[in-house]
Formats: C-alpha cells, sequence, structure tokens
C-alpha cells in the first residue's frame, strides 16, 4: 500500500476498500487472461486430452486460440487470390464452382407473389390482381440485364448464378441496389461487387467510433451497419491502386451479403476451397510429373555407357564415329569433342569402341494413377461440400442406388445453400425492395399496404420455387409422387416447386388445355378423371348397381330382374 492509499484509508475506510477490492478484481482478470493466453500457446505436460497434448510429434500443430475474424481476415486476401487462381487454371475447382451453381440457380430460381387476405387467408380478388401484375413486372424487369444490371450484361439469373460462384470461391457475394425512375417499369438496379472491392484500409469510423474489419462496419453488438466499398474503379485494375480515390460508405439496408457464419461474430466469409486447396495444388502437380513421365516413356531413351574394362584415355583422340550415321554437314562433334550421333528409326548405332548403349526402363507406377487422382478427387469434392461423381461427371462406377444416394447427399448440401443464404439474404430482400418500389411508382396498386404492419407481410408473401431437379428414375418416382398426393403425405405446391414450376400456373394450364380440347374435340387422355373404385370392400368385390329410383322398395333385391319384368307382364 502506498502513501495515497494509506492517506485514504485514515480518512475514509471505506472508500479505501472499495479501491483495494476494484484492484485485486482487475489483477485476477489480468491473471486470468495471461493464463488463457498461455495455456493457448504452452498447454500443459501430460493433458488428459489426447487433442491438448504438445509433444514433439504435436510440436507444429497450430495451438493459439483466435477470434473468428482474428483467425480468418489476416489470411483471406492470399486465400482468396489462389482460390479465385484455381478455378482459373484447375479442372476440380472450376468443375465444383459449377457443381454448386448447376444445383443452386441452374436456369433460375423463380418466385411468385402470394398475397393473400390477411382476415380472410383468400386470394381476393385485390390481392390476386396485385400478385399477376407484380409478379409480370418482375419478369419483364429480370429477363432484360440493361433494366436489371448496372453493368448492363446479365439478367436476374445470372446475377443469382454469380452470387454463387462468388460464394464458392470466396466465400461471399456482395450487391447494392440503386434506384433511377423509369416510365413503365420499376426502376430499381443491381450492382454487384467483389470483396477485393472492400476498403481494407480501414480500421474505424472516426464518426461513430465503430470498428471497420476488411471494409465492414460493425457496431459494439457486432451488427453489420454499412461496407466501404471502391464503387469506381477496381482497386486491383492497376498494379499499384493508381487512381482507386476514396471508398464509400454504404449503408447495410442497401447491401445484399451472401455470406455463411462457421462462427460466431464471423464478419466475412470463407472459400470453400480453404481446406482443400492444397490438396488442389498438389494433385495438379502429381498429374504434371505423370504427363511428363508419359512423355518419357513415348521416346526412346538410352544411356551411353562404357565397360567396366575400358577406361577412357582423355588424351586420346575421341572417337570418330560411325560414318553414316554422322550428320551429312557441320562439325560431326560436339564443344568437348564427343562424338555427335543422328539417331533414325530402325537404326542400330555403334557406341564405339569399349562403349555400349543402355534402354531407359520407366519404374513409376503408373498403375496406380487412376486409384489414386479419382480417390483425391473424391476427397476435394468431400472436403468442399461437393459430390465426387458430379465434380468428376463420371456416372459409370456407381449403382443407380449410389447414384441416388450421392443425388440426395447433394441436395441436402445445396439446398440450404440456396434456401438460407441465397434466397434469404439476397434474393428475397431485393423482391421486397422491388414490390414496395412498384406501389410507390404506382404500378401495381396495394391498398392498406403502408397502414397496417399485417398488411405489409401479407402484400409482401412469396412462393419460392428452386431449379428443377430432374428424376434419376422418372418411372418410379412418379409413382411415388402419386401415391403420396393420394395419401395426403404432399401437395402440389411442394411437387411442382420440386420441378421448378408454379402449381397455380399448372392448374391454370391444365385449365385451359382441357377447355381448348374439348372446344377442338380433341381427346387428350391424361386430363381425363381416373374412374372410381369398384368397391371399397376390396379388389375381387363386385360392383354394386346404382338403385333405381322408381323401383318398388317392398321388391326382394335378390330377385332375378328378368322374372321381375315377366310377372309384371302377368294380367
Amino acid at each position: 500500500m502506498n502513501l495515497l492509499e494509506r492517506t485514504i484509508a485514515a480518512i475514509s475506510p471505506g472508500w479505501a476498500a472499495r479501491r483495494e477490492g476494484a484492484r485485486l478484481e482487475a489483477e485476477a482478470l489480468r491473471v486470468r487472461q495471461q493464463l488463457v493466453r498461455t495455456l493457448g500457446e504452452q498447454g500443459f505436460s501430460g493433458n488428459y486430452l489426447d487433442a491438448a497434448r504438445r509433444d514433439r510429434t504435436s510440436a507444429d500443430w497450430p495451438s493459439t486460440p483466435y477470434s473468428a475474424d482474428g483467425a480468418i481476415i489476416p489470411d483471406l486476401g492470399l486465400t482468396n487470390a489462389r482460390s479465385r487462381a484455381v478455378t482459373y487454371n484447375d479442372w476440380a475447382a472450376r468443375s465444383l464452382r459449377g457443381w454448386y451453381r448447376r444445383h443452386v440457380v441452374g436456369i433460375g430460381i423463380t418466385a411468385r407473389s402470394a398475397a393473400r387476405d390477411p382476415g380472410s387467408g383468400r386470394e381476393t380478388p385485390p390481392f390476386k390482381k396485385f400478385n399477376q401484375r407484380v409478379d409480370a413486372l418482375h419478369d419483364f424487369w429480370g429477363h432484360r440485364p440493361w433494366l436489371c444490371d448496372i453493368e448492363k450484361t446479365k439478367n436476374i439469373a445470372e446475377i443469382d448464378g454469380l452470387a454463387v460462384s462468388e460464394f464458392v470461391t470466396v466465400g461471399e457475394a456482395f450487391c447494392v441496389h440503386t434506384y433511377q425512375l423509369r416510365r413503365g417499369t420499376v426502376g430499381m438496379g443491381i450492382q454487384m461487387f467483389e470483396p477485393e472491392q472492400l476498403d481494407w484500409t480501414l480500421s474505424r469510423n472516426a464518426d461513430n467510433g465503430n470498428e471497420i474489419r476488411g471494409g465492414i462496419e460493425i457496431d459494439g453488438q457486432g451488427v453489420t451497419v454499412a461496407f466501404w466499398l471502391f464503387t469506381g474503379q477496381h482497386p486491383l485494375d492497376d498494379m499499384f491502386w493508381k487512381g482507386r480515390g476514396a471508398s464509400t460508405r454504404i449503408s447495410a439496408d442497401r447491401v445484399y451479403h451472401v455470406v455463411r457464419q462457421d462462427r460466431v461474430r464471423q464478419t466475412h466469409g470463407l472459400s470453400l476451397y480453404a481446406a482443400v486447396l492444397e490438396d488442389i495444388y498438389q494433385l495438379k502437380g502429381y498429374k504434371q510429373a505423370e504427363a511428363v513421365g508419359k512423355r518419357l516413356d513415348a521416346c526412346i531413351g538410352l544411356k551411353k555407357r562404357y565397360e567396366q574394362w575400358y577406361q577412357p584415355d582423355a588424351a586420346a583422340q575421341p572417337f570418330g564415329g560411325v560414318g553414316t550415321a554422322q550428320p551429312t554437314g557441320g562439325a560431326t562433334t560436339d564443344g568437348r569433342g564427343n562424338p555427335r550421333l543422328r539417331f533414325e528409326p530402325g537404326m542400330v548405332v555403334d557406341p564405339g569402341y569399349g562403349y555400349f548403349y543402355e534402354s531407359h526402363v520407366s519404374q513409376r507406377p503408373g498403375a496406380q494413377y487412376d486409384a489414386y487422382v479419382k480417390r483425391q478427387g473424391d476427397q476435394i469434392a468431400a472436403g468442399a461440400g461437393g459430390d465426387g461423381a458430379g465434380m468428376t461427371r463420371n456416372f459409370n462406377d456407381g449403382t443407380y442406388t449410389s447414384q441416388r444416394q450421392g443425388k440426395l447427399e447433394g441436395e441436402a448440401e445445396t439446398d440450404p445453400i440456396q434456401q438460407n443464404l441465397l434466397i434469404d439474404q439476397w434474393a428475397r430482400p431485393r423482391r421486397e425492395a422491388f414490390k414496395i418500389y412498384a406501389v410507390i411508382q404506382q404500378l401495381a396498386e396495394a391498398p392498406g399496404m403502408f397502414d397496417d404492419d399485417a398488411m405489409m407481410m401479407a402484400y409482401l408473401a412469396e412462393d419460392w420455387a428452386g431449379p428443377p431437379k430432374p428424376w434419376v428414375d422418372p418411372r418410379n418416382q412418379a409413382q411415388a409422387t402419386e401415391t403420396a398426393l393420394k395419401n395426403g403425405l404432399t401437395d402440389l405446391r411442394h411437387e411442382m416447386n420440386v420441378l421448378g414450376g408454379d402449381w397455380r400456373e399448372a392448374i391454370h394450364q391444365r385449365a385451359a388445355e382441357a377447355e381448348l380440347a374439348e372446344v377442338e374435340g380433341v381427346d387428350l387422355p391424361w386430363l381425363k378423371a381416373a374412374p372410381a373404385p369398384a368397391s371399397f370392400g376390396g379388389g375381387n368385390a363386385a360392383a354394386t348397381p346404382p338403385k333405381d329410383p322408381n323401383a318398388d322398395p317392398n321388391a326382394d333385391p335378390n330377385a332375378d330382374p328378368a322374372m321381375m319384368d315377366d310377372q309384371q307382364e302377368e294380367p
């Protein structure tokens, strides 16, 4: 206790006690923090858990604890650069990216407005009119790149596909929605950005004190509030970032950010290739070595050796060669005086006195190439969350059951990405903004939309359908779907979503086909209803004839109808 503390204790013992308690608490906190760092960096000798053991066999095993961003952000630049490179230079990475893009987006994700009256839950005429109008506006806008894309190169399906490619390659995708007034159509536009366009030089917002991590501004609770982007020239367009200017702060409510958190408080995403980048690189090196070996095997390789009894005399004149085997023009020896020989097909060459030629025999285990590459390919695909057969496009090695299992596993990986990330983080907020703009521009009528929260939610309701999922065995799966529909285990909406269609459009189309077929006198058997079963009692029960309303109620039901007719005819 120093002089100041002794003085305080003499004047105010309570104050001194509180100061001493605070000092001890701070010291205890410092000790605990140091203990965590020490345990993380050094560990104990003789830990109970083998996973925490530190000895010479695990000396290179990383053991320093990091936060999610602390572990990712320092290595993100190099990891992203390598991930982008392999998608250009390696077949496995490019094929995996295409596999994800095909299964998550394909030819496009379909959205249909599903506004219903919040009171009755029915699609009353005003809501039906709103749904049809919004869908028509969105279809017109989304299929025209010069309307939906700021760069005027991509329709909405290609924008979504590029988002999936970015998510696979660098772990996240960004786009900003902009607005400019247009006549007859919604003035919304989409502009995509790369993570490399974030301002990585900033660490804090001086205006509000928020932390900026790799260009993403977060508040004290870890909530993303803004993005700092170079919206003009790409910062990597020039080698030394010339002319990049200052970054622009864009509020988070205008930015759609596709990212999957692997840990709490994770700000940036991580490439799906991160765990397999080294495997991809090493597999490519192995293939290159095999290619060089195969080229050597295809050549006639000879080694010139001399007999053990022969001692070449350095002072002696070099052997003059074999005459016709020598080049007809130019020098017949090299710079060291050795004979310069020319090999021709089928020619036997005399190596010279005391020498002999030995052919090159490959010692490489070439028979292991296919098995090794296939195994490595399966591991790379699994590490990136993909399917080995889908990556290699080789479906000849498996049975129907294995192919079906692979398809189900692939869908279990891609369906959450489609729904939880691409739709809910990317496409849904974009379409909701589109609806609001359509109402504000008076291109669609939505009475009461801005007056009540329930009405707002009712108008923003939608049905989403991913790309079609082709059936491996159409006949069996069609029969299974029919059985499930009859037993109430599924519904038409779900089944049409699986096929990438809209159930309401399917019903309207079926009705239109039936009406036109009846007008034109065309028989369409698939439009006819199935006949009612003969009996509910069993498959062999005879059909019960319909009851005649004019029949005698006292008549014997087992009597022969013919006999009854005869009896009635008698006077």
